[in-house]
């Protein structure tokens, strides 16, 4: 018996199709992206993170703690034995069949890289090293690094296990002898890493938070001249409301950005009239999850209807 999908003409005998080969268009659903999620101190990726569900986050920044109304499970890490048991029980739960997690979680991706810093400067025996970017020149330390976080993340890519990552990001002002300031945004972790696992992921996004401040309102009435009673708005002293918004980004947000931070392996959705996504606090992840499946499904139905 063999298999053909809509439009193609290749036939897939059964033997080749239990090997896992396959044809026909299939996107990767949101729930099995690998992701890495960038964005500023306190823009929401560990709150992001904590709203998805099925996963386990690996808190290395103990900052998921914080998170309001969770969904997602959290563990502490310390140190790499802490990883290295959970790493294992979760690879071994996956093969076994019985999965209490669909997903595992880094937060941040950052504080991990000190914690897997340290293990590989455990296995230095020749000298002793304060971080492992001591070890060779030219950088050779950094593509240790990158190495080490690679193959585990491979480990759980093998057991078919999806990863999202979140990444602190930095500011950087520098002001011009006109005294313009140029304002630049870059991730947290060493760029060459960044490059290194940059490949491995389906999707690279960008969490964006924004206070609106409004003054406080009061009513009040009163009876005019003409013996009408009259209201007025005016201001309650100097009291303002905050609201919080957060977005999550897709696409490139200036004409500055690297074409690397338009990281798509799915397909070139449109979330929102400019690129992101507006998300609750509380529930990000279902309300992208349920855009995301809506714009992918418009743009494959689409393709097909194109001459």
């Amino acid at each position: 018996m063999t298999e053909t999908a809509e439009n193609q003409t290749i036939e897939i005998p059964d033997r080749y199709k239990r090997l896992g080969v396959k044809i026909g268009y299939a996107h990767t659903p949101a729930s099995k992206m690998r992701m890495i999620i960038e964005g500023l101190p306190g823009h929401g990726k560990s709150q992001f993170l904590m709203s998805i569900p099925d996963l386990l986050v690996l808190d290395a920044d103990n900052a998921a703690n914080n998170a309001v109304t969770p969904r997602a499970a959290r563990v502490p890490i310390r140190n790499y034995g802490d990883y290295e048991v959970i790493r294992d029980a979760l690879i071994e739960d996956k093969k076994n069949g019985r999965s209490a997690f669909a997903r595992v979680g880094f937060d941040t991706i950052d504080a991990f890289l000190r914690v897997l810093d340290e293990h590989l400067c455990d296995q230095i025996t020749t000298r002793k090293l304060n971080t492992i970017l001591e070890f060779g020149e030219k950088g050779a330390g950094y593509a240790k690094l990158g190495a080490a976080l690679i193959r585990e993340l491979r480990k759980f890519d093998a057991a078919g296990i999806p990863w999202v990552i979140a990444s602190h990001m930095l500011v950087k002002r520098t002001v011009l002898s006109d005294n313009t300031v140029l304002t630049e945004r870059r991730c947290a972790m060493a760029p060459t890493i960044m490059r290194m696992i940059f490949p491995y992921a389906d999707v690279k996004a960008r969490m964006f938070r924004e206070v609106t401040r409004e003054p406080v309102v009061t009513t009040k009435k009163f009876t005019g001249a003409d013996g009408k009673e009259k209201t007025v708005e005016t201001r309650d002293g100097g009291k303002e409301t905050a609201t919080v918004h957060h977005w999550l980004g897709l696409l490139p947000d200036g004409p500055k950005e690297s074409e690397e931070a338009l990281k798509r392996r799915i397909p070139p959705v449109k979330l929102g009239d400019d690129g992101m996504i507006t998300v609750p606090l509380t529930d990000g992840w279902a309300v992208f999850e349920a855009e995301y499946e809506k714009c992918a499904s418009a743009w494959y139905a689409d393709q097909k209807s194109q001459p």
